[in-house]
């Protein structure tokens, strides 16, 4: 559905280019489809942060993400 969508865009878009605006722009993807409850994204986002991939390094909300993620769907858990 849309949330998947979202995230395969936001993949897609921020590895595509590798400039701010595109890696930018697939972060806020990604978040729309964590902010639809798709767990997937979630995790990626939790990545994203946890990583600082294209955003400021942040462990709290890559936590918050993951166990949001994991909340979603059991099988993220661990």
């Amino acid at each position: 559905g849309f949330m998947e969508a979202c995230l395969v865009i936001g993949n897609l878009t921020r590895h595509g280019d590798h400039t701010a605006l595109y890696v930018e722009k697939g972060i806020q993807y990604i978040t729309t489809s964590c902010d639809g409850e798709h767990a997937n994204a979630c995790q990626t986002l939790g990545n994203i942060y946890k990583e600082g991939d294209g955003v400021d390094r942040d462990e709290e909300k890559s936590t918050v993400l993951y166990e949001k993620a994991c909340r979603l769907d059991a099988r993220l858990c661990g």
